[in-house]
């Protein structure tokens, strides 16, 4: 949600866009208050403790979405960006999809999107989240899962794309919740607009819906938890598969461990700003319960000196992050087991002969702990590994 505010300088001026024979004076920027409306991952824990998973991803996304109505942005806590042809600042205000994903003052339509599919328990494998609405419809429809929206009809739980400029690229989403069987006109719920989550209907040949992304069928659900043939209602069908749990960290949603696979969604993303996508998972015993995860983008400039040490070639590009486990106090946590990683460069420009990941720990002791040299699978599936110590994870591009 994009605010706008003016300080009007003197007497002399009418209005925020009045003519005046000299330039006018910049105003000050307003005060924010960084401290006003600001959630944590315990908060949101917190928010989705009695919230009961069916196994059925599309009735659950519907379900998480219907639980976020009426959220407003907050108003007091913004980011003040001066816009030089108006003289005046644009705000962007802090909110909680933006915050867990890693941009609190980010436009957030497609970050509400990835929240919910997260709390919903929707694998990222399944369904990679984005915080861009174009850059994730073309993700998607390389994946299968997109549909033009005049070859198909929506359903509940349903992702929906926009273009409202009319440029041929998604500029705005949401997620379906209500479909009319008799008119095909959907309901959805939306985050971002008028800067709150909200509900808006659409009839089915509105022209600048793009098209809709159906969620594929959760593979561990229960049989009696998977949509029926014609079942658009949205509801919850079958009992509970999973709960959160007082083991979930960072705020992620833990859905039951398989006794071969213990590993669970435990955080995520550090956005655009670092240009590096992170998912972490940690399995049983990883670490102790409320562990907290901090996720800071890391100037490339920093390190270069320890990245061109490890690399076996030139250094055409650096991304990295510091990861840090702690406790609600600041205290650092030692993972006890090794934690999977998986890392997606972000805005890339694959020229390069191989990408490394290297792990820089506090004593500047740097190990490579992946190397991909197949773009299209990083590009898809990301860079994983294992690893279990706080420090900086670079990835480089090497030449």
């Amino acid at each position: 949600m994009l605010l706008c505010f003016v300080m009007v300088m003197s007497a002399g001026w009418t209005g925020a866009f009045a003519e005046t024979e000299a330039s006018p004076e910049i105003p000050e920027p307003p005060e924010s208050d960084l401290l006003a409306d600001v959630e944590t991952s315990a908060d949101w824990d917190e928010l989705f403790a009695n919230l009961s998973l069916s196994g059925n991803w599309a009735g659950d996304l519907v379900n998480v979405a219907k639980s976020q109505l009426g959220y407003t942005e907050s108003i007091r806590n913004f980011k003040a960006v001066y816009a030089e042809d108006r003289n005046a600042y644009d705000l962007y205000g802090w909110n909680r999809y933006g915050a867990w994903y890693g941009e609190p003052y980010g436009e957030w339509n497609a970050m509400f999107v990835s929240f919910c599919l997260f709390y919903a328990g929707v694998s990222s494998d399944a369904v990679p989240y984005d915080s861009d609405p174009g850059r994730w419809a073309v993700t998607l429809t390389g994946r299968g899962l997109y549909h033009e929206r005049e070859a198909y009809t929506a359903a509940p739980g349903d992702l929906i794309f926009f273009d409202r400029d009319g440029d041929g690229r998604a500029d705005r989403m949401g997620i379906v919740s209500e479909v009319n069987r008799e008119t095909g006109a959907v309901n959805t719920i939306e985050g971002g607009r008028s800067g709150r989550v909200d509900i808006y209907g659409y009839a089915p040949d509105t022209e600048y819906i793009m098209g809709y992304v159906s969620l594929p069928a959760n593979p561990d659900a229960p049989v009696a938890a998977q949509p029926q043939a014609g079942d658009t209602s949205g509801q919850l069908p079958g009992q509970p598969a999973g709960e959160t749990t007082g083991n979930t960290t960072g705020g992620a949603y833990a859905a039951p461990a398989k006794a071969e696979d213990d590993f669970v969604l435990v955080a995520g993303f550090a956005g655009n700003e670092s240009g590096v996508t992170i998912y972490l998972e940690a399995g049983s015993g990883s670490v102790p319960p409320d562990t907290m995860w901090t996720l800071s983008p890391i100037n490339g400039n920093q390190i270069k000196g320890l990245v061109k040490s490890a690399a076996d070639g030139e250094v055409l590009e650096t991304r990295a992050l510091h990861v840090l486990l702690h406790d609600q106090f600041g205290n650092t946590v030692e993972a006890k087991k090794p934690m999977r990683f998986r890392l997606y460069p972000t805005s890339w420009n694959y020229t390069a002969d191989h990408i490394l990941v290297l792990q820089i720990l506090d004593d500047n002791t740097v190990n490579i702990v992946a190397r991909a040299d197949d773009f299209r699978e990083i590009a898809t599936s990301g860079i994983r590994f294992e690893a279990k110590e706080n420090g900086i994870y670079a990835v480089v591009n090497v030449a």
